[in-house]
């Protein structure tokens, strides 16, 4: 199973905030709105599109978002 922050990390800038890593969202654009827990293997935009998921869900979402 691939690295959640690995995965994610290929499409977005993530920054260590304390146990989770935080960076732009590249589907509503808010910046330092999306985080990602390497524990949990779960992101989440707290902007404007209100989203999150699983790695899976990242790249389904950002397959559909480059379509």
């Amino acid at each position: 199973m691939s690295d959640i922050v690995d995965v994610i990390g290929r499409n977005v800038t993530l920054v260590p905030a304390g146990r989770l890593f935080k960076g732009d969202c590249p589907f509503c654009g808010g910046h330092n709105v999306f985080f990602v827990s390497r524990e949990q293997g779960s992101w989440h935009c707290f902007g404007e599109c209100a989203i999150g998921g699983t790695g899976d869900d990242f790249r389904n979402r950002m397959n559909a978002h480059h379509s």
